[in-house]
């Protein structure tokens, strides 16, 4: 049985695993610097790490970024948008729509916030997971250099439900 759960802080060891699984991989722009137990740590301290687990394995994880970085950017439609980043499946489990999972869950508790839209970046050599956002309804916004790559700017505004 797969489960989409917070993370505690008892899972900091296996999530920096996957981290470290994904690092040198062709689609993954992570090194050996980038990400480690500090967002680790700080994404467990603001309560915005998660983690799915299958048969009680880790098998991928995914955080709500604590403090914005994207805020800045001058391409969103909707400024009331939490940000999604760190996304991993562990190599084995791959191609099963797992990233899928991570992201919906993510969604769902911006949603739980009062979050009107999410916000990420998404490396341009990373087609797996602009296929991903793509299929859950991101729409690429602009495109921005950080930390050495070139990156997409993704935003899904949700949608207001009504009773009609």
């Amino acid at each position: 049985m797969i489960v989409f759960r917070k993370a505690n802080k008892t899972d900091a060891e296996n999530v920096l695993s996957l981290y470290r699984s994904a690092v040198g991989g062709e689609y993954c722009t992570w090194n050996e610097n980038y990400p480690t137990d500090f967002e680790i740590d700080g994404d467990l301290a603001a309560g915005c790490l998660f983690v799915l687990e299958e048969d009680g394995i880790i098998i991928g994880a995914g955080s709500i970024v604590p403090e914005n970085e994207l805020n800045g950017m001058p391409v969103w439609e909707e400024s009331d948008a939490g940000e999604i980043a760190r996304i991993t499946v562990c190599p084995e489990c791959r191609g099963r729509g797992l990233s899928h999972v991570i992201v919906e869950g993510l969604m769902q508790s911006l949603l739980e916030k009062g979050r009107k839209a999410v916000h990420l970046s998404v490396a341009v050599k990373n087609v797996p997971a602009r296929r991903t956002y793509a299929g859950l309804g991101f729409e690429t916004k602009g495109k921005t250099e950080m930390y050495g790559n070139t990156y997409f700017l993704s935003e899904k505004i949700f949608k207001e439900k009504t009773n009609a």
